[in-house]
């Protein structure tokens, strides 16, 4: 199993926290946000890849998949429950963003590549 972190930060400055490579796929085991900031900050997860081509589609777009949206009161630790990840998975990079952009706030994900 993998760790990556980063803090809050606006949709405009993404934070990559991994990237699968081709034939693999990410599950995600755990989820935590520690918020100690003085304000709530919701989080967002998001899946950013681009399908292989096939014979119906030589040159697919770009996808964006959102993968989840927390929001944490300040000076709170969540824990998204393994229920909610299980049947999520990235096939891209895994990206995190916020409603601000916020050092106080810290985004934890376990992963594992299959």
């Amino acid at each position: 199993m993998a760790t990556a972190r980063c803090t809050a930060h606006v949709v405009g400055a993404l934070d990559t926290l991994f990237a699968t490579p081709p034939i693999k796929k990410g599950k995600l085991s755990s989820v935590l946000i520690d918020n100690q900031s003085a304000a709530l900050r919701t989080i967002h997860l998001r899946d950013d890849f681009t399908p292989d081509p096939s014979v119906g589609t030589p040159s697919p777009s770009a996808q964006t998949i959102e993968i989840g949206q927390w929001s944490v009161g300040a000076g709170l630790t969540a824990a998204v429950p393994e229920t909610e990840l299980k049947k999520k998975e990235v096939r891209g990079t895994l990206k995190c963003y916020a409603d601000a952009t916020d050092a106080a706030c810290v985004i934890t994900v376990d992963y594992n590549l299959e």
